[in-house]
């Protein structure tokens, strides 16, 4: 990443990181920064088709080991949401961590 890249994505992360309770990949219940996301879930068939998907950027940094499905992300809207999906982002220099009720 260049020198430029990083210091825009240092920026960016000090704008829109919320901090977070992280418990699983080596953290139990630590507080860390992450980037929110709720968008529309891909489309289905069928009537009310009003799904949505919520993710969590967290910088690789965060983290002491790889994140796993079951890992829990509290403090946010006031629940705890348990990962399901996990995508290593090295353009990002993150995980972006789909979660679920």
């Amino acid at each position: 990443m260049r020198a430029e890249e990083a210091l825009a994505l240092a920026q960016i992360r000090a704008l829109y990181e919320e901090i977070v309770t992280y418990t699983g990949a080596g953290l139990s219940g630590e507080t860390v920064g992450a980037i929110p996301s709720d968008t529309s879930a891909p489309s289905f068939q069928g009537p009310g088709s009003t799904l949505r998907s919520l993710t969590f950027e967290i910088a690789y940094s965060a983290l002491p080991e790889r994140p796993r499905k079951g890992n829990v992300i509290g403090g946010y809207a006031g629940k705890d949401w348990t990962v399901d999906d996990i995508t290593e982002r090295d353009d990002l220099g993150a995980w972006v961590l789909g979660v679920q009720l």
